[in-house]
């Protein structure tokens, strides 16, 4: 596995390897045999009492398969090997120690990155009212209105306008320009 790693080249990808074997195949197959089950309309159909029963079923072999996962994955075990390729395998005995592990990785790749201080922000599929309120906020800037009203406020927009713009020195001097938002910006002025 670790010769596959290396071949990929990617210092970013983390190996988590426990010492013990995962023995969990039998559970995977009852999952997958419920899951077939329920699907099957001809069964389901001839059986209407057992769908809830499936789902049922369904359910707990899925809790036991995760704790059995977190039991052998997870970080902060002692007898788990983490390694990724050309990095110093680190010695991480705690799910602290993993975290910081993780986190200098990504400071290393992704240190010219906007930070935008907004947790449901800094999502890959913003939703709900912060995406409503984030749409609000794109529109005002685009048809030129003045963006007063966000400057204080609880409201999402409020909370949006601040964490994107002010905070990030995009909008007022206030705060300092943030370096991944300088990088942004060098490189739409120099395209332009």
């Amino acid at each position: 596995m670790l010769r596959h790693l290396r071949e990929l080249g990617d210092e970013r990808i983390i190996v988590l390897l426990p010492k013990e074997e995962f023995l969990s195949e039998w559970a995977l197959l009852r999952l997958a045999a419920v899951r077939s089950l329920a699907k099957d309309e001809h069964f389901i159909e001839e059986n209407k009492a057992l769908r809830q029963e499936l789902d049922l079923y369904e359910e707990d072999i899925r809790y036991e398969v995760n704790e059995r996962l977190k039991k052998r994955f997870y970080a902060g075990k002692r007898w788990l090997l983490c390694t990724s390729y050309k990095r110093k395998e680190p010695h991480i005995r705690t799910g602290m120690e993993f975290n910081r592990y993780l986190s200098q990785i990504c400071e290393d790749y992704y240190s010219l990155a906007p930070r935008i201080n907004h947790e449901l922000l800094n999502i890959q599929n913003v939703r709900g009212q912060y995406l409503k309120a984030r749409n609000d906020v794109v529109r005002a800037i685009l048809d030129g209105k003045d963006l007063e009203e966000y400057e204080r406020g609880s409201s999402p927009q409020a909370m949006v306008y601040r964490a994107a713009f002010l905070r990030t020195g995009l909008a007022g001097e206030e705060f300092p320009l943030d370096g991944g938002c300088r990088k942004i910006m060098e490189e739409i002025e120099d395209f332009l």
